[in-house]
């Protein structure tokens, strides 16, 4: 038996809702993830500030759902990648997104 024009209607209605409202499902950990992004944000900048080889005063460390975040600038290529490698090795298996320039003959 062929569904009728509404039926169809209604089912592509049903369907968008479905999407349009995230499948029904709510996420109870929502109010901890902001808490978990701080935490985790605070843990890559004090990584950076322990190094004693990178000037991490003009980079700022950023955490949006589990994906962190470097900002700002350093002052050699080597300070860019001990910095992006600091944060893989403090994020885990999180994403680490490097939004950092390099300032060339800047001085620490």
């Amino acid at each position: 038996m062929k569904p009728s024009r509404i039926d169809r209607q209604f089912r592509i209605f049903a369907l968008g809702c479905l999407i349009g409202f995230g499948l029904g499902g709510h996420d109870l950990s929502a109010a901890a993830q902001p808490r978990a992004d701080l935490d985790l944000a605070e843990k890559v900048q004090t990584a950076l500030q322990s190094d004693p080889y990178i000037n991490d005063s003009h980079i700022v460390v950023s955490v949006d759902k589990g994906t962190v975040y470097l900002r700002g600038f350093v002052m050699g290529a080597w300070d860019l990648l001990d910095a992006i490698r600091i944060a893989h090795r403090v994020a885990g298996g999180n994403r680490v997104i490097d939004e950092m320039s390099i300032i060339v003959g800047g001085r620490k």
